[in-house]
């Protein structure tokens, strides 16, 4: 009868292959944005470190294993987040944190590059002042938050502003961003290495 022809094809559209791996990609996706907010916190700990390590003089060695750290976290990110891509289009929020973790990487990268290509001595104010600059993005205010200082009544405000200006920024870059990220990587170890040969190669007296 009627009932019983609704009821099979009610189970039938249960047991539709296509419908349960989509689903199947959308659980396993959530799980690993989930999984994601682990490793970004771990980086945005590592990337606050190593902000406050650059106010010292650290040695080249040192800071050449504060990029090879810092990069690790952002490595270590973004595996995670290549990973939900395979399974559906992030969400805002998983882009937005992409955006910022390489950014906020780029940003103190260059600092370090600047400072070891630098042959003048270890110059304090200059460092202090090249160190605020990070904190004057809007996208470094989540990895930072806690050290930015702003008027306590336009706090709520300022935060809302920030938080918007990301959101659209995560938006507009949303289609392109996974591809610059990459060769941004492949690019940053490349010049890296580079420097390193170049250093080597110094010291060799050649």
């Amino acid at each position: 009868n009627g009932t019983e022809e609704e009821e099979l094809h009610r189970s039938g559209r249960q047991r539709n292959p296509m419908e349960e791996m989509r689903a199947y990609k959308e659980e396993e996706a959530l799980k690993k944005e989930k999984r994601l907010i682990h490793p970004y916190e771990q980086w945005k700990d590592l990337a606050r470190n190593t902000r406050k390590e650059l106010k010292t003089d650290a040695s080249e060695s040192q800071r050449v294993g504060l990029i090879n750290t810092l990069e690790k976290g952002r490595d270590d990110v973004m595996h995670v987040y290549l990973e939900i891509r395979d399974y559906i289009a992030p969400s805002s929020d998983t882009r937005r944190r992409i955006d910022t973790c390489e950014a906020v990487t780029k940003d103190i990268s260059k600092i370090i590059f600047d400072r070891m290509a630098c042959l003048e001595d270890f110059d304090r104010e200059n460092v202090k002042h090249s160190l605020h600059e990070l904190l004057h993005h809007d996208y470094a205010r989540s990895v930072y938050g806690s050290t930015v200082s702003r008027p306590t009544s336009s706090r709520s405000t300022v935060m809302s502003i920030a938080a918007k200006r990301a959101d659209a920024a995560a938006e507009l870059a949303a289609k392109g961003v996974e591809y610059s990220m990459i060769q941004e990587i492949e690019a940053q170890k490349c010049e890296l290495e580079k420097f390193k040969a170049e250093k080597d190669l110094k010291s060799a007296g050649l």
